[in-house]
């Protein structure tokens, strides 16, 4: 039997052999196609087979025209895992005049295995008899994998928490997926063709919505957080982002919309926004000292922290290292010792520096991160008005032990003021009148004598008096530099007088202003360069010179901290012997020019004023006083 009029199974392999042009046409039609082709006869023999089959098979025409189609070296299975029935499957194309197997896999000779489906068609005479059956298969791997992939998909996008919907390029709603009707309310059925602006909550403004589409038109992608509305009315909040999809061709076809629920994220924040605000509040106006410290530098700290050590909170802050405020070193290196030990500090009184140098008080928490201990967090409680308070009791209580000790030294002074300043006063005045009057040389001496004993009695009474009361003039901020000034301008005649050169010691270099009793102060060092006036006239030297200085000694921090004074002269220097007991009451070397009160007095003034005093040199030739006070001294002792 032949097809269409011209080639049998006996032809050549092109299956065109010495057919018609109209024949030749068909068969390379048929050779172009992609599908597999067969022709079978009645009986069910390959009578034609195109070039899609035959390289499904790997053979040539003439290998296969004339074989039963089950003879073909491949396997035809059903894709569910049912072997291929080929009674069944023979029955079906003999016996219908049309139709498929959707889901097969085919099996090469080779072992290539490949999805297809299969379409059959009987080709009959001019008298409806069946001459021939035509067998279609098609190549269905890449559908399936594409059918694979889109139901993998599909399911991701079904499944995701995140609300999806698809629209069309005008912006119709196609496809919501569950978790987009969990979270507005609306279902596929009641949104399918509508307009997303029924999830506007009116809270974006137009240009909003402008800017979503010009973005997405231009096949970039949109992002935004959102406020939409429910089919409820309720409001919620999301992280929108907005894609398009294109075709083969790049064309934008559909717009894809995910929604990310973040209203209780969106309210988290707000809520701790407001605590923080109300943290903030409450730090700002805490009266206690707050901070936290990083690498010993100082990263936070609340407005009462800055006003007690006098900062700026707006622009202090990042210049303040621990160091500068902490000054002591070994108070530092004990704070440190119990935080390495114990992790934290409890309680501690501190002494700290303020900006301009002042002492403050406080007491002190601290506590160090578990997980780094270069960060600390502290808490600081002024302290400062009850230390002054105890000091003012201290010195009150000191006061009074002095004075009870002096008790007997005081009721003699009073006597002897009432005792003795009126006699005193008598032999004064009436050896001033002798002088006058006497002329011979021999009483004159011994008037002078009276007058020059009763004077210095006069003073040593004054100087008792002074001792043992202690009470001063006022505090003032005065210059150092000027201190030494004055006190030398009033030494300087008896200076002159004796021939004594005076130095000056270092160049004058900018010092701050010093909170002290200036009178005091002052008298100090008029006490120190007359003793030591009084020590370069023991010997007889012409190269008679002393000095005076004032230097400023600075803290770890760099700053000026306290102020000292050096009296120093080319005399023969202070007895090692002597040296323990030169700063005791009544105690002298001068012998009968002195009243043995002037460095006890000395003493006395400076430690009321937290300082110090003390010789600096060695024994030997040469000798050095100095006196160091603090900068602030707002609480005399």
């Amino acid at each position: 039997m032949t097809l269409f009029g011209g080639a049998s199974s006996s032809e050549d392999s092109s299956g065109i052999g010495n057919s018609t042009p109209t024949e030749s046409f068909y068969y390379r039609t048929l050779n172009l196609l992609q599908e597999a082709i067969f022709l079978l006869d009645g009986k069910g023999r390959i009578t034609f087979a195109n070039a899609r089959a035959l390289q499904w098979l790997g053979g040539s025409s003439k290998d296969l025209l004339g074989r039963h189609f089950y003879e073909c070296p491949w396997t035809i299975v059903r894709t569910i895992g049912m072997p291929f029935q080929e009674d069944t499957f023979l029955e079906k194309i003999t016996g219908e005049e049309g139709g498929s197997f959707p889901d097969l896999e085919i099996v090469t000779a080779s072992g290539v295995s490949f999805s297809a489906s299969l379409k059959f068609d009987h080709i009959k005479t001019e008298d409806g008899q069946t001459s021939h059956i035509l067998l279609s298969f098609f190549d269905e791997t890449n559908r399936k994998k594409v059918q694979s992939y889109n139901l993998q998909l599909a399911a991701a996008i079904n499944d995701t928490a995140d609300a999806v919907f698809i629209t069309s390029l005008d912006g119709n709603i196609e496809f919501v997926n569950p978790a987009f009707e969990k979270l507005t309310g609306y279902s596929l059925g009641e949104i399918r063709g509508s307009s997303p602006n029924q999830l506007k909550s009116g809270l974006q403004d137009q240009s909003f919505y402008k800017r979503l589409w010009e973005t997405i038109l231009k096949g970039e992608t949109f992002r935004a957080t959102v406020i939409n509305k429910k089919k409820n009315g309720d409001l919620f909040h999301c992280d929108q982002t907005i894609s398009s999809t294109k075709d083969s061709t790049g064309k934008i076809i559909s717009f894809v919309s995910i929604l990310k629920d973040v209203t209780e994220e969106m309210e988290m924040q707000r809520t701790l926004r407001v605590t923080s605000e109300r943290l903030r509040s409450l730090l700002d106006n805490a009266l206690e000292g707050i901070f936290a410290v990083y690498n010993r530098q100082v990263i936070y700290g609340n407005p009462a922290f800055f006003k007690m050590l006098g900062y700026d909170p707006d622009s202090s802050s990042s210049l303040i290292r621990v160091a500068d405020i902490l000054a002591d070193r070994d108070q530092r290196n004990a704070l440190n010792g119990i935080l390495s030990e114990t992790g934290k500090i409890q309680g501690e009184e501190v002494r700290l520096l303020k900006k301009d140098g002042s002492p403050f008080y406080g007491t002190l928490r601290v506590f160090a991160h578990s997980q780094n201990p270069d960060y600390l967090e502290g808490f600081l409680l002024d302290q400062t008005e009850r230390k002054m308070i105890e000091t003012e009791k201290d010195s009150y209580e000191s006061i009074l032990r002095r004075s009870q000790k002096l008790e007997s030294i005081g009721l003699i002074a009073a006597a002897m003021i009432h005792e003795i300043n009126n006699p005193l006063t008598i032999v004064l005045g009436y050896s001033n009148l002798l002088a006058k009057s006497l002329v011979d040389l021999k009483l004159l001496k011994y008037v002078d004598i009276i007058s020059s004993e009763a004077d210095r009695l006069s003073r040593l009474v004054k100087d008792l008096l002074l001792y043992a009361k202690g009470d001063g003039t006022s505090f003032e901020r005065v210059d150092p530099y000027r201190l030494r000034d004055e006190a030398l301008t009033l030494a300087f005649p008896l200076l002159q007088i004796e021939k004594i050169k005076v130095e000056e010691g270092q160049e004058r270099e900018s010092l701050p202003l010093i909170l002290c009793q200036s009178q005091k102060i002052k008298q100090v060092l008029l006490n120190l360069l007359l003793n030591a006036k009084d020590a370069l006239c023991t010997e007889a030297t012409e190269n008679k010179f002393l000095g005076i200085d004032v230097v400023g000694i600075k803290g770890e921090s760099g700053i000026v901290e306290k102020i000292r004074f050096e009296v120093w002269d080319s005399g023969p220097g202070v007895p090692q012997f002597i040296r323990n007991t030169i700063f005791d009451a009544f105690f002298t070397a001068k012998e009968s020019r002195g009243t043995g009160l002037g460095l006890a007095i000395s003493k006395k003034i400076v430690e009321s004023h937290h300082g110090s005093i003390g010789l600096a040199e060695k024994s030997g030739k040469f000798s050095r006083f100095y006196f160091e006070l603090p900068i602030d001294c707002k609480t005399p002792i």
